[in-house]
């Protein structure tokens, strides 16, 4: 395009299933024995290393079988006691029904971990003397509290896990309905164009033929035309590139320019390098209209409406300004019963938040100007030719 052309509480996540089993089925097995080996490994280390320091080597397989099965105890029991905090979980406010309940899961959990640790003495320590029931309270007296910190550690990790998973959950459905709303808020805005596009140009074009300028009246049907195959083309993306929105915006102008005739005048100052720069679709040609509904059509005069681009610091600020009447006193956007430029706005801050921006102003010597601020992102351009 040649520069300056004219024209409630959410109830917990459970595994699939119900019962304890599912939990076992649905467990990342891999990523639990990670977590656990590290202990265990660690206190076959020490197993293996205080043994021969104390002048009583044992071998290594029998450092292992001694120190790590306590731990791989806790790995296979992980799933379970995470499925328990589901099905008991212990929410604010405090239930002390639940809370009694886990710690007496938690001390059943200690009682058979004290238990494993007996049989793992008995069948794999020579050095163990005195009865099952000697070995069992020893071990016991050493580890149940320790065994209850561990319970209460899973179940906490279980419910720091299924908070985070139902959050980035409740983040998608979130990012899903802004999505779908956005493409129904495009779909809507396609929908008052097009009718109101119609409605125009074949006025112009009949207007044209019964006054028996048949070959202007051919150009506005053509260029109808050339927009509403652009338009019916178009997919529901929320972005296109600054020379693919140039094209509607040519196929409109040369409507506009047929009906106004010499009382408009429509400047494009838009370098080569910012065609290819990301912008909302369907957002540049309302804001044109705008100024040539409110700016040029109410007075008898010939106006000028202005479009420029230009990239600054990351950011490209398209503009479109006219020489009409100018603001009435006292307006404001937020205070302004029009849709158009608050939908604009609603746009780009849904698409780019603060990076997007809509701003309003009256220009010095008469009219106003409109200003979009989009972030500089750069798609695939295809060369239209211009209005």
């Amino acid at each position: 395009m040649p520069n300056a052309t004219r024209y409630g509480q959410d109830e917990a996540p459970r595994p699939n299933g119900d019962g304890w089993a599912a939990a076992l089925r649905s467990a990342p097995w891999i990523l639990i024995l990670a977590a656990w080996s590290v202990p265990a490994l660690v206190d076959v280390a020490d197993t293996f290393i205080t043994d021969r320091l104390t002048g009583q080597p044992i071998a290594l397989w029998r450092a292992f079988v001694l120190a790590a099965p306590g731990w791989y105890y806790w790995a296979a029991l992980t799933p379970v006691i995470v499925w328990l905090g589901r099905r008991l979980p212990i929410r604010r406010p405090l239930q002390p029904r639940v809370v009694l309940a886990q710690l007496g899961l938690s001390v059943a959990g200690g009682l058979a971990h004290a238990l494993v640790l007996t049989l793992r003495s008995l069948l794999f320590d020579p050095r163990a003397a005195g009865s099952i029931r000697g070995a069992f309270f020893m071990a016991l007296s050493d580890w149940l509290p320790i065994s209850i910190v561990i319970w209460w550690a899973v179940l906490g990790a279980g419910h720091a896990v299924d908070n985070f998973r139902r959050y980035r959950e409740q983040q998608l459905r979130a990012s899903e309905l802004e999505a779908r709303l956005a493409r129904s808020e495009l779909a809507v805005l396609r929908a008052q164009l097009n009718p109101h596009f119609l409605f125009n140009a074949l006025n112009t074009g009949v207007s044209l033929v019964r006054a028996g300028d048949a070959d202007r009246g051919a150009q506005v049907l053509t260029r109808l035309g050339d927009l509403l195959r652009r338009m019916l083309r178009a997919d529901s993306a929320q972005e296109c590139t600054l020379g693919e929105e140039l094209a509607v915006l040519r196929d409109y102008c040369e409507i506009e320019l047929v009906r106004f005739g010499d009382r408009l005048t429509i400047d494009v100052d838009v370098p080569d390098a910012a065609l290819d720069i990301l912008v909302p679709s369907l957002a540049l040609q309302p804001l044109v209209e705008n100024a040539v509904r409110h700016g040029i059509a109410p007075r008898d005069a010939p106006g000028r409406v202005r479009v420029r681009a230009r990239q600054t610091n990351g950011v490209l600020l398209l503009s479109v300004a006219d020489d009409g009447r100018g603001l009435p006193a006292g307006w404001s956007l937020d205070a302004s019963d029009g849709v158009g430029l608050s939908n604009t706005r609603d746009r780009l801050a849904r698409l780019y938040g603060r990076a997007g921006a809509l701003e309003v102003s009256s220009l010095t010597q008469g009219g106003v100007e409109v200003t979009m601020r989009v972030p500089v992102n750069r798609g695939r351009h295809t060369t239209h030719p211009s209005p």
